[in-house]
């Protein structure tokens, strides 16, 4: 987010956020009027049943072309749930000269998008009334991944686990013999596709072989979920 100075919003942006603007039909007649507007952030993905953060700032553009925070009015975050047509309210925060950043915690059960809808504000400084018209930031997306419940046993070589609500459909094993197979250059590639139980549960048995090896399982993207790894990567090597 950028810092501004109390009449600026500072807005964190993983996501770049483009606003929709819509102007105030009336106004004091000594009031200078500015656009509002909306920069909103937040976590990029979570594991099913985790908590998501959603950051917002309101902010206007001077005269001066440096922005400030807004000093009233009311945020509302919004939600569009996965399969939904409609944005439904989250919860209200009031602004005040002393509000920067705005902040949610969600839960969200699956993919979900959000939005914060600026209601716009008026404020009387002692030499001026300030208006600020309403505002709504471009929507941001949480994925939600799929939690696998992964476990291995060491003892078996077996590498198991069970998702919820999918049952009979395919898991793939990746493997790697990468030194550091967390690492975002790793190559992966399959191992075996293994097929869930009617109740989810999955598992596979692992090779040992003289090359050390790392395994991983995999959930395609689909439902409301984005692609989904396993909690564990799992090495195997002969000694």
């Amino acid at each position: 987010m950028k810092a501004l100075r109390r009449v600026v919003l500072m807005v964190v942006a993983l996501v770049a956020s483009s606003l929709s603007l819509v102007t105030v039909s009336s106004a004091p007649a000594s009031a200078d009027t500015y656009n509002g507007a909306v920069d909103v952030r937040a976590t990029v993905a979570v594991r099913e049943g985790g908590t998501a953060t959603v950051e917002a700032q309101v902010y206007f553009t001077a005269p001066d072309n440096e922005d400030y925070l807004v000093s009233a009015g009311t945020a509302r975050l919004e939600q569009l749930a996965y399969g939904s047509s409609t944005w439904a309210a989250v919860s209200t925060q009031t602004i005040t000269t002393s509000t920067n950043k705005l902040t949610w915690t969600v839960r969200p059960a699956k993919t979900t998008k959000y939005r914060v809808v600026y209601s716009g504000g008026t404020y009387t400084y002692p030499s001026e009334t300030v208006v600020w018209t309403p505002a709504t930031s471009a929507p941001v997306s949480v994925g939600v991944a799929r939690n696998l419940h992964d476990k291995y046993k060491k003892r078996t070589k077996v590498f198991s686990g069970k998702v919820t609500s999918y049952g009979r459909k395919p898991v793939m094993i990746q493997k790697t013999t990468c030194a550091t197979p967390k690492a975002a250059t790793c190559k992966w590639t399959k191992f075996r596709t293994v097929k869930t139980n009617a109740k989810g549960a999955w598992s596979v048995k692992l090779p040992f072989k003289r090359t050390k090896t790392t395994f991983r399982a995999v959930v395609k993207p689909g439902a409301g979920y984005i692609t989904s790894y396993s909690n564990w990567v799992i090495s195997t090597q002969l000694r």
